[in-house]
């Protein structure tokens, strides 16, 4: 008798069930880009029993027409309102904290976004947030350490970094972060066993051959330094600090002796 329910329950459950969830993927448990498509299927159905509904009562299309208008007039501003939202990454997420409670993750992307505006101290908040809320993980201890590192709270940031390292040392930043520190402070040795947990992790990052290059010619183990910095020019030929370093090591191995 009313086929267009049949047809929208359809499409809606055949559409709806591939992403229902059952095996979830991912940190995130519901999504609202899950339901764009199968409400297509539950549109159609209404759009279809309100066309009927206003032909059996021989409804004036004028009116019909004033609240078709009204309506789609505000599910556009609805719309316009939404979309606003996820102009980048910082006002998205600053919409995510603001309709959650104890959103971690929400909090965290937050805070990067902000860190990577140059927002440092509002990005603070938001990591040391995340910890409140989910203590110990381990991402957001590196992003809160290599911010206080960089501000020169020197300190609390070897704690951050260190704690991360230990609860997820395949994580390569806590190791750069490390390294970084430990270089500033004069101690190469340990900077350098840090820059080789950063190779070990991230091997195909050009970054961390240089970082450990840098670190081994400073110590004067120019012949290992120089394979590091060719290896970062292999993964990345266009490397220009990595070409620079090596020209700069060959030409210190090619001047006169020390002896």
């Amino acid at each position: 008798e009313k086929p267009h329910w049949l047809v929208g329950w359809l499409w809606y459950l055949g559409t709806f069930l591939p992403v229902i969830q059952l095996i979830q993927a991912g940190r995130h448990g519901m999504a609202d880009r899950y339901t764009y498509i199968p409400l297509i299927g539950i549109f159609l159905a209404v759009a279809w029993e309100v066309g009927g509904w206003v032909r059996t009562r021989r409804i004036s299309p004028r009116p019909v027409a004033v609240a078709t208008a009204m309506v789609l007039t505000f599910f556009a501003v609805v719309s316009w309102r939404q979309v606003s939202y996820w102009e980048n990454t910082q006002t998205l997420f600053e919409r995510a904290v603001e309709v959650t409670e104890d959103n971690y993750f929400a909090h965290a992307l937050l805070g990067q976004a902000l860190m990577v505006a140059g927002q440092t101290s509002e990005g603070e908040v938001h990591f040391r947030e995340v910890l409140r809320i989910r203590p110990g993980e381990p991402n957001t201890l590196i992003n809160l350490g290599l911010l206080l590192a960089d501000r020169g709270d020197t300190r609390e940031a070897l704690v951050h970094l260190r704690e991360a390292q230990r609860t997820r040392p395949i994580l390569p930043g806590s190791w750069f972060g490390l390294g970084y520190l430990y270089e500033d402070a004069g101690r190469l040795r340990a900077a350098e066993r840090q820059f080789r947990g950063a190779v070990r992790y991230d091997v195909f990052n050009p970054r961390a051959h240089v970082d450990l290059g840098r670190v081994l010619e400073r110590q004067g183990k120019l012949d290992e330094a120089a394979r590091r910095y060719r290896r970062a020019l292999r993964l990345d030929p266009a490397f220009d600090e990595a070409r620079r370093s090596l020209e700069r090591v060959a030409s210190a191995e090619s001047a006169p002796g020390d002896e």
